[in-house]
């Protein structure tokens, strides 16, 4: 079978009978972007209560509705994301192996049987991590983005202008290191893939080493091939950190920016409160995060789409 029908079966199989339980984790995940800007939009009302902008009584019955749309964001969250992610690793993991089964003998001895077993094990955990899973994360943190933006522009547009300009330094970091991390996550892959070879044909040997006292040169091997593993991991590790240490260096430095403009134009009776302000620095967060975290959750998502890629190709070639 060619494969790119097999890498379409793949991704498809994914969703195969679980969109409903995809849509409610996702309108779950829209919930959870709502509360957020609500929170900012409370902090401004009761920091500005004094001022008169709305009864007090009102704001009372506005949190108390907001923790009901919260319990129910979490129940929604809680019921359906966990089977949404369930049932589409299940229906890939079945689907691949029932192409695997398709295979002609030949064609499936030209590959290590262990680059089948690190797709299925070490792989598929990463599609579903940096996959499935952020996809409800991505659908937050795009709908907080232009939520904020757009109560922003209701409060302040100086502070608005001001905010968009001083985020693109979280995103100019974070474009930065992007596609290096893709390319770790691919290295840390194949290494993946070299280790669990090399395990497989040790413990198969097992009787084999002990009756040719070969303990000690398959320890080294064992030794070395760990190594590299956990060496590239650590590679991919310090490329994740330093981004996100970028990003929230940069971000911090928005948040103060935004606070200096924001005290400055309240002081100068600008048309700004100080709850306005409150509420500019807590909604830069939903600025800030989006377009830091955006270009590192592309380059992983991209990542993961090139392993079940990755697994297609394998997987195509000659049937029985």
């Amino acid at each position: 079978m060619p494969a790119d029908t097999i890498n379409r079966q793949l991704r498809g199989s994914f969703y195969r009978r679980n969109r409903l339980a995809f849509a409610l984790a996702a309108a779950g995940a829209l919930m959870g972007a709502v509360l957020n800007l609500i929170i900012s939009w409370l902090m401004q009302q009761l920091i500005d209560t004094a001022a008169g902008t709305l009864p007090f009584r009102i704001l009372v019955r506005a949190c108390g509705g907001f923790f009901l749309l919260l319990f129910c964001g979490s129940a929604l969250v809680y019921c359906a994301k966990p089977r949404f992610l369930a049932t589409a690793m299940e229906q890939y993991k079945n689907c691949a192996v029932t192409q695997l089964m398709q295979k002609s003998v030949p064609d499936f001895q030209r590959r290590s049987s262990a680059a089948y077993l690190s797709a299925l094990t070490n792989d598929a955990a990463a599609i579903e991590a940096d996959y499935l899973t952020q996809q409800f994360t991505l659908i937050q943190k795009l709908f907080c983005f232009a939520g904020a933006l757009a109560l922003m522009l209701t409060y302040s547009l100086p502070l608005t202008l001001a905010a968009i300009v001083l985020s693109m330094l979280p995103f100019a970091v974070s474009m930065a290191a992007g596609n290096r991390l893709s390319d770790a996550a691919c290295r840390v892959s194949d290494r993946n893939r070299d280790f669990t070879a090399f395990l497989s044909d040790y413990l198969n040997g097992f009787p084999v080493i002990r009756s040719f006292r070969a303990e000690d040169e398959i320890n080294q091997r064992f030794a070395s091939e760990n190594h590299r593993l956990e060496q590239q991991k650590c590679t991919r590790l310090k490329l994740q950190t330093l981004l996100e240490s970028a990003g929230s260096f940069t971000g911090i430095t928005a948040q103060l920016g935004i606070f200096l403009l924001g005290t400055w134009l309240a002081l100068t009776g600008r048309g700004v409160t100080t709850g306005v302000v409150i509420a500019f620095v807590n909604l830069m967060n939903f600025i800030i995060e989006p377009i830091a975290a955006l270009p590192g959750l592309l380059a992983a998502r991209k990542a993961a789409l090139a392993l079940v890629q990755k697994l297609g190709d394998s997987l195509a070639g000659q049937t029985a």
